[in-house]
């Protein structure tokens, strides 16, 4: 939710965007409509501790999930903004880089970088991409999320309490005191913490914002300032200058 509000919100006011395109499984508009009008009622459901069957919680993919909270973003802009739908082939979710393609999914080109085999992808990333992850993976620089593993496990130790961090309730919380002894790295700790009610997605994003002492309270903060306080330029052509 944060994540849609601050993407939708930042293009929205930076003035030079007419339009936004998102893509997804389905590019029909009309059930991306009925499935959010659907969440909605679902989070009522539960914020009323309503019972909500777990099949139909899990009835959304990812990024039906995603589209979902881009439409209902798109309803609280001060000015309307027009949407438009691609619909996603299956290969983006591929693991598997396609000799026939221009583009690759981001767990493809990390299984690749990682792999080793940096020559798979070299036709899915611009060369200056291509050239600097190909430098770091030569150099040994390229940092994966297990590196990551012994500073998690400093934070655990560090407090008892973890639910001063953005999304970790205190259920999570006392489950990641209960099984820190069991600790060996970061992705195992998650899988470990999965459960029926956290996925293993929301609990990596849990522990990465352990990590990187990402509060409720900055989050509260981005709320207060409209989600898109500011925006960081890394880069501009040309035509990115005359927009500027």
């Amino acid at each position: 939710e944060v994540f849609a509000k601050c993407g939708v919100n930042i293009l929205a006011k930076c003035g030079v965007c007419d339009g936004l395109l998102f893509g997804c499984e389905t590019d029909d508009i009309n059930a991306l409509n009925q499935m959010k009008e659907e969440s909605v009622l679902q989070r009522n459901a539960i914020k009323e501790n309503k019972h909500v069957p777990t099949k139909v919680l899990k009835r959304y993919s990812s990024n039906a999930i995603l589209a979902i909270e881009y439409l209902k973003a798109k309803d609280e802009l001060e000015k309307p903004m027009p949407f438009f739908v691609m619909k996603r082939n299956t290969k983006y979710l591929s693991e598997d880089i396609y000799a026939d393609s221009e583009y690759a999914s981001a767990d493809a080109i990390r299984k690749s970088l990682f792999n080793g085999s940096f020559l798979d992808f070299k036709n899915t990333l611009p060369k200056v991409m291509y050239d600097e992850l190909s430098k770091a993976l030569k150099e040994n620089t390229l940092i994966n999320t297990d590196d990551l593993s012994l500073l998690l496990y400093y934070k655990l130790m560090e407090s008892d309490d973890h639910t001063i961090y953005m999304d970790c309730d205190m259920d999570l919380s006392n489950k990641i005191n209960k099984y820190r002894d069991c600790f060996t790295n970061f992705f195992e700790f998650a899988d470990l913490l999965k459960s029926k009610d956290n996925t293993y997605s929301r609990i990596c994003r849990v522990l990465m914002h352990i990590v990187l002492s990402i509060t409720k309270e900055d989050e509260n903060r981005l709320i207060r300032e409209c989600y898109a306080p500011y925006i960081k330029i890394c880069g501009f052509n040309e035509k990115g200058r005359l927009l500027l």
